[in-house]
C-alpha cells in the first residue's frame, strides 16, 4: 500500500469537479486517501461531492467543510499541513488527472529516492476539456536549482508531489499568505531534491473562474507593474521565509529582490537609459525576451 494523500481544495466548482473526481478515482494505483476541502462554496459542489463518495463507497476519501472562507491559499496550507505525515499529492477541483499519474510519479520516485518535491509537464484544456496547448518547461528529467527557481518560478502546484520528507521542515505559517508551490519549490531546490518528470499527467483546464491559472496577462504597462509588485511582494515574504529556515539561501535571494526594486522603479519612472544599462544583468530576468518587453513598453508609454 502507497502512502499517498490526494489533497483538494475545492469553491464553487460544481462544473468541473465530477471529472476530476473521476480520474482520481480511476487511477491505476489508488491513493491512501483523498481529502477535500471546501471553502463554504454557493454553488452544489459540496452536494455533489457528498453523493459521488456514497454512490462509489468511499471510505478512504473525506469532505471537510471550513466554517468561514479562507480563500485558495490558507485552504491548501491547511490540507497540507493537517496531512504532513503523508506523502501528498496536490489537485485542483477542475483539472484531469492521467489515470496513470499516480502510478508514474511513483516509479520515478522509486528511481529517484531523493526528491523530495516532484512537478511534472501538463496540458492546458479548454472549459470542455480539449487540449489546447501542451506545457512542458524542460526537455528532460532532471533536479531543479534554486537559482532557477528564484528567477522563473513556473511550476504550477497542480502538478505537485510532495514527500512527507520536506514537510517534516518548518511549514508556512498563515501570516505570509504567500503561493504555496514557490515555498516548496524554493525549499526542496534549497536541498537539491526539486525534480522535473517529463510527462504530461494533468490536463489543466483554463477557464474564467480559475483562483490561479496560467493564460497569458493582459498587454499593457499597468498589468506588468502590477506583476512586478506582486513578484516583489512574494520576494519579501520569501527573504523573511528564508531567513528563518533557509538561511544559506538568503543572499541570493536578497540580491533578486534588490533588482526587482529596481527594475520597478525604472519602469515607473520611464527611466530609458537605466532599462537599458539594466541588460548588464539580464541573468536576474526569467528570460532576455523580458527585458526587451520593459524596453518597449518604457519607449512606447514614454512621456
Amino acid at each position: 500500500m502507497n502512502n499517498i494523500v490526494v489533497v483538494m481544495a475545492t469553491y464553487n466548482g460544481q462544473n468541473y469537479v465530477i471529472e476530476q473526481l473521476d480520474s482520481i478515482r480511476n487511477q491505476t494505483i489508488a491513493p491512501y486517501k483523498v481529502i477535500i476541502r471546501d471553502d463554504c462554496s454557493t454553488d452544489n459542489t459540496v452536494k455533489i461531492m457528498r453523493e459521488y463518495l456514497s454512490k462509489y463507497s468511499l471510505k478512504n476519501w473525506e469532505v471537510i467543510e471550513n466554517g468561514s472562507n479562507i480563500g485558495y491559499t490558507k485552504n491548501f496550507l491547511r490540507l497540507i499541513n493537517d496531512n504532513c505525515q503523508f506523502d501528498i499529492l496536490l489537485s485542483d477541483q477542475d483539472d484531469i488527472w492521467d489515470l496513470s499519474k499516480i502510478e508514474t510519479i511513483l516509479n520515478f520516485k522509486n528511481k529517484h529516492k531523493e526528491a523530495l518535491l516532484i512537478t511534472t509537464a501538463f496540458h492546458l484544456v479548454n472549459n470542455d476539456g480539449k487540449i489546447i496547448k501542451s506545457v512542458s518547461y524542460f526537455a528532460k528529467n532532471h533536479k531543479v536549482s534554486f537559482n532557477s527557481v528564484v528567477k522563473k518560478s513556473t511550476y504550477p502546484g497542480m502538478t505537485f508531489y510532495i514527500s512527507k520528507e520536506l514537510l517534516l521542515y518548518p511549514q508556512i505559517d498563515e501570516q505570509y499568505l504567500i503561493i504555496h508551490d514557490y515555498y516548496y519549490a524554493l525549499l526542496a531546490s534549497s536541498m537539491n531534491g526539486f525534480y522535473r518528470l517529463n510527462k504530461k499527467l494533468v490536463n489543466y483546464r483554463q477557464h474564467s473562474n480559475n483562483c490561479i491559472g496560467a493564460s497569458k496577462p493582459k498587454n499593457s504597462k499597468k498589468e506588468r507593474i502590477k506583476n512586478l509588485l506582486t513578484q516583489i511582494k512574494y520576494d519579501e515574504m520569501m527573504l523573511e521565509l528564508c531567513r528563518c529556515y533557509i538561511s544559506k539561501k538568503y543572499s541570493y535571494l536578497n540580491k533578486k529582490l534588490q533588482f526587482d526594486k529596481k527594475r520597478l522603479k525604472y519602469f515607473e519612472n520611464n527611466e530609458l537609459f537605466l532599462i537599458i544599462f539594466s541588460f548588464i544583468q539580464y541573468n536576474w530576468y526569467t528570460h532576455y525576451l523580458c527585458w526587451f518587453i520593459d524596453l518597449y513598453y518604457c519607449i512606447r508609454f514614454r512621456e
